[in-house]
């Protein structure tokens, strides 16, 4: 590289360029994200049910994850996040997103009933030769 070559670039990384794109301000750490209205709610509900359906699982996950990105306290939504995950052969991710289910609404049924399957499945995933013996889920 010469000495002019060097100099054109020097002086370029010096200009102030203005971003084409609008500075958005950061929302604080501690600050909990919006949560969503009911038609956002029913909207994302209905295309995570019709990914499920479909099979498309990747796309399920994808849009559960988002969904519990934008709502913390949705239960629902980290149920179909592990069903989701489930379905793409996950039952570690998919019994962690379950638990978060329990954590958020002790008292769902389903939820109870499919982490209790998730955990057996986990537990034959993590031991094989167990899948003959009786295992006794905590």
């Amino acid at each position: 590289m010469s000495l002019i070559s060097f100099e054109v670039k020097k002086s370029r990384s010096k200009r102030n360029v203005a971003s084409p794109l609008p500075a958005f301000a950061e929302p604080e750490p501690d600050e909990p994200a919006p949560a969503l209205s009911e038609a956002q709610t029913l909207s994302e509900s209905n295309r995570l049910q019709v990914f499920l359906q479909l099979g498309r699982f990747w796309d399920a996950v994808q849009c559960a994850t988002r969904a519990t990105e934008l709502d913390v306290t949705w239960a629902d939504a980290f149920l179909t996040l592990g069903r989701s995950q489930l379905g793409l052969g996950e039952p570690e991710l998919a019994l962690k997103s379950m638990e978060t289910v329990l954590q958020l609404q002790p008292e769902l049924e389903e939820a109870q009933t499919e982490i209790a399957e998730v955990r057996v499945l986990t537990l034959q995933r993590k031991h094989p030769d167990a899948a003959t013996k009786r295992i006794k889920v905590v």
